[in-house]
């Protein structure tokens, strides 16, 4: 604020899955894995929401942009993953939430829910969690794996 006067635009892109994948069914897994993915993935999201709120209130203008994830409409494999799509969920409908509340003071919430991302970290894991696994390609409308430069 001090710098610009103001705050255009806040993106909340950051999270992942990163607990084990082995011991994340929704029957079986560990509370701590749980509180992990909440905290990283719409934790972090409502506490720069929250943030920005006020600042964007002002001039009665801005744009928010949360990330969750296609997890947060679907189910992977027997349910595998549950703490990351729980909380990719939970990130989809509180910024429905958030909409409502600040749409009538000029700002925009949106939240979009992208598939997977083929970056270092989804690489290097992509055979542990069974990602880019032959013909997985072919329920993605690219025919591929997002990249980092999409």
């Amino acid at each position: 604020m001090k710098r610009w006067g103001r705050v255009d635009i806040l993106v909340n892109n950051a999270g992942g899955a990163t607990t084990p994948v082995d011991r994340s069914l929704p029957s079986s897994f560990p509370m701590e894995d749980l509180q992990e993915m909440l905290n990283m993935n719409l934790m972090s999201a409502i506490h720069c929401c929250q943030a920005v709120a006020p600042v964007m209130r002002a001039p009665g203008s801005g744009v928010i942009v949360n990330t969750a994830s296609i997890a947060a409409r679907g189910v992977s494999g027997r349910g595998s993953l549950a703490p990351y799509a729980v909380a990719r969920a939970a990130v989809l409908h509180y910024t429905r939430n958030l909409a409502a509340e600040l749409g009538p003071d000029g700002i925009r919430a949106n939240c979009i829910a992208p598939g997977t991302i083929l970056g270092s970290r989804v690489a290097a894991q992509a055979m542990a969690r069974g990602i880019g696994a032959p013909g997985a390609e072919r329920h993605i409308p690219l025919r591929r794996l997002g990249t980092v430069e999409d």
